[in-house]
This record gives structure tokens, sequence and C-alpha cells, in this order.
């Protein structure tokens, strides 16, 4: 009998459905534009992407807000929103270009997820279109079971860009 349940229990943690759960996980991704002069961002925003937009409702701007598929580890992530026009001739754009490497290294016991990246800005200024890098260094997500923490994985006050990030369950 007591073999019988150690058998049953070792079979429920090979079981496909609980591989997948700590195998995959949506990432969702928030970023936001403000003009007020020295707004800063929270570091940690614990709510509903929603909360999130409300919470900065009349201070800073909705730029993206994006959750992916059911995504794994080295899964690479692209997140575009460009609006390309003529400029003076020359076909120029204006948004947000992004590319992030995600990692989950989580194993039976704990969940450990992490994003890093590069965002490139172009926005026009006067006539003419400038471009800025935005480096996303290594950042450590929530886990994924704590329900919606969002975590500021990147913020530059000088150009009042900010971008947050949160993993849910696939």
């Amino acid at each position: 009998m007591k073999l019988a349940g150690m058998i049953v229990g070792a079979m429920a943690l090979m079981a496909p459905g609980t591989l997948a759960a700590a195998e995959l996980v949506r990432l969702n991704i928030a970023v936001f534009e403000t003009h007020t002069k020295n707004y800063r961002f929270e570091s940690i925003f614990t709510g509903s992407a929603g909360e999130l937009l409300r919470a900065h409702e009349r201070k800073a701007e909705l730029v993206l807000l994006n959750r992916t598929p059911p995504i794994r580890d080295q899964d690479i992530v692209n997140l575009q929103i460009d609006a390309l026009r003529l400029n003076d001739g020359a076909l120029a754009n204006s948004g947000l270009n992004c590319q992030f490497t995600f990692d989950n290294k989580s194993d039976r016991t704990s969940e450990f997820y992490s994003l890093a990246g590069l965002c490139t800005r172009a926005w026009e200024s006067g006539k003419r279109v400038q471009t800025s890098r935005l480096p996303i260094r290594r950042a450590m997500l929530s886990e994924a079971g704590y329900g919606n923490v969002w975590l500021l994985i990147y913020e530059n006050t000088a150009q009042g860009i900010a971008i947050y990030a949160d993993v849910d369950p696939a």
C-alpha cells in the first residue's frame, strides 16, 4: 500500500501537465511615456493590467501593452509599434521596436525568470526623426504564481519612458 502511494505520487510529478506548467509561461509587457516633469514610475506594481493603466492615468500615456503566447526558456520576443510615413520625401518611422530574450531557469522547487533586450525608439522632432536605443539589462521577474506583479525593468527619466514586465502561468 505504501509503495502504491509512492508510485502514484511519482507519476503525478512526472505528468506532462505538471512539466508543461513549469516550462511555459506568458510574458506581459507594458510601455509608458510621460511628459510630466520629474514623474517617477513605481519599481513594483501589484495589480491587473487595467489597474496598472489606471495608476498612470493623466500622468503617462500607454505606448504598448502586450501579452505573449506561451513562451519557454531562450525564446526571443519581438514587439513593435510603428507608424511609417514620408518625412521630407524620405521614409521615416515613429514608434518603438523591442527584442527581448526570455530565460526560464525554474526547477521543480522554485521559479526563476529573467528578461533582457534592446528597444529602439523613434520620434519626430521638428522636421527630423530622432532615434535612441534603450538597453534592457537582465532583469529578474516575479514568480508566475504570485499573481500580477509588474516589475519596472527599464526607466529613462530624461525621455520619460518606462517598461514594465509581468509573468503569468501559461
